[in-house]
C-alpha cells in the first residue's frame, strides 16, 4: 500500500469511527426476498452475468451495474426487495439482520406471504 493509500485508509477510520458515535441508530423491519449465492459465472466488462442461488433451481441473471455497485461474492446473499431493487449483502451481515420468514398456510395451501410496503 502507498502512502497516499494509507492515508486515505486512516482518514477513512476516522470518519468511520466519527460518525458511528454520532449517527443515529436504526433497526430493519424490512421483508426480502433473498438466497446465498453458490456460484457466479459469466462475469466480463460490460456483460451480464449469472448468479447462481442456494435451492433456486435457475439462475438469476444481472447486469454489469450489479456487478459494479454490490461485488456480489460467493457465499453472500442476493436479495431482492418488494420494489424490484436488487442488492447484496456479506452474509455475516445478511445473517445478523434478518431471520427467514416461513411461508404461510391458507386452507392447507402453502402461499408466498405478501411483502410490506
Amino acid at each position: 500500500m502507498n502512502t497516499e493509500q494509507n492515508a486515505g485508509q486512516q482518514q477513512s477510520q476516522v470518519n468511520t469511527k466519527y460518525l458511528s458515535s454520532t449517527l443515529p441508530e436504526f433497526k430493519s423491519h424490512k421483508r426480502v426476498k433473498a438466497a446465498k449465492i453458490i456460484n457466479i459465472l459469466g462475469i466480463q466488462a460490460s456483460l451480464s452475468g449469472n448468479l447462481h442461488l442456494e435451492g433456486v433451481s435457475d439462475p438469476v441473471t444481472v447486469g454489469p451495474a450489479y456487478f459494479d455497485k454490490h461485488n456480489p461474492a460467493i457465499g453472500g446473499y442476493y436479495i431482492l426487495y418488494a420494489d424490484g431493487y436488487e442488492s447484496f449483502s456479506p452474509a455475516q451481515a445478511f445473517e445478523e439482520g434478518y431471520l427467514e420468514v416461513a411461508p404461510m398456510m391458507t386452507g392447507g395451501v402453502q402461499s408466498d406471504i405478501p411483502p410490506l410496503a
